[in-house]
């Protein structure tokens, strides 16, 4: 029994050892930053990214082994910008490293960017030329045919014009006929009221203390904006943009 309790103990000691040496994880979130610029009439110039760090550190982006941008990150949230030259012309991945020195320890986070199309471009299809029917006038003199000709039916748009129904009726040989409205209303005492309550509201917001709202860092955002067809067709474009994160 006292073999197994020294066993248990050292086993104790060894993990509670192996834990004290493990060093605490720097980038402890990362994600996309989602905003208003991303849907318009064109494509997103730049995304944002956006982490929380666990204390301060020196950082390099790169992407495609060349270094984008560097610089020093604060505990807490920090942010940097993704230029989207090449991003929006196709589906595809983007490979980056965002390499982070901490004293003499580095930490190599790598992420990349997934954007997948979906356009809706007009479908191109091949026209049925219209059927042309043709018809013949002949004239006659007795049995004697004098005189022929072949015609082609030619169409006129409709001459019909749509008038819209009156809004009433009104019979003219009535007296001074009008339409029956119902007229409804808000009595003044109760707008009162209502506006009164609704400045005490807005005072009793005022005294209160406003903290803002941490900043939400999604792995997933949207993108929409528009394109035009070589035929000068307007058309819009769906893009999903994931970020997906690798430790090393």
């Amino acid at each position: 029994m006292s073999k197994l309790f020294l066993c248990a103990i050292f086993l104790l000691n060894l993990c509670l050892g192996a834990l004290a040496q493990t060093p605490p994880p720097v980038v402890l979130e990362i994600g996309l930053i989602d905003s208003d610029s991303y849907r318009g009439t064109s494509p997103p110039a730049r995304l944002i990214v956006g982490l929380e760090l666990s204390q301060d550190a020196l950082y390099k982006l790169i992407h495609n082994k060349a270094t984008l941008k560097g610089g020093r990150f604060l505990k807490g949230f920090n942010s940097f910008s993704l230029e989207t030259d090449k991003f929006f012309e196709s589906s595809g991945i983007h490979m980056y490293i965002l390499e982070l020195k901490v004293g003499d320890r580095i930490i190599r986070q790598e992420f990349e960017i997934a954007v997948e199309m979906e356009d809706q471009s007009p479908r191109v299809t091949e026209e049925t030329p219209a059927e042309n029917k043709e018809y013949s006038v002949l004239m006659y003199i007795g049995d004697q045919l004098v005189a022929s000709s072949k015609k082609l039916p030619t169409s006129e748009p409709s001459k019909k014009i749509e008038v819209p129904p009156p809004p009433y009726q009104i019979n003219p040989y009535a007296s001074a006929a009008e339409p029956d409205y119902n007229v409804t209303g808000v009595p003044i005492f109760a707008t009162a009221i209502a506006l009164y309550q609704t400045i005490k509201d807005l005072t009793a917001k005022k005294d209160k203390d406003v903290r803002p709202q941490p900043i939400r860092k999604k792995s997933l955002v949207t993108s929409t904006f528009l394109r035009s067809s070589p035929d000068g067709q307007v058309y819009k474009v769906n893009a999903t943009i994931e970020l997906r994160t690798q430790f090393r």
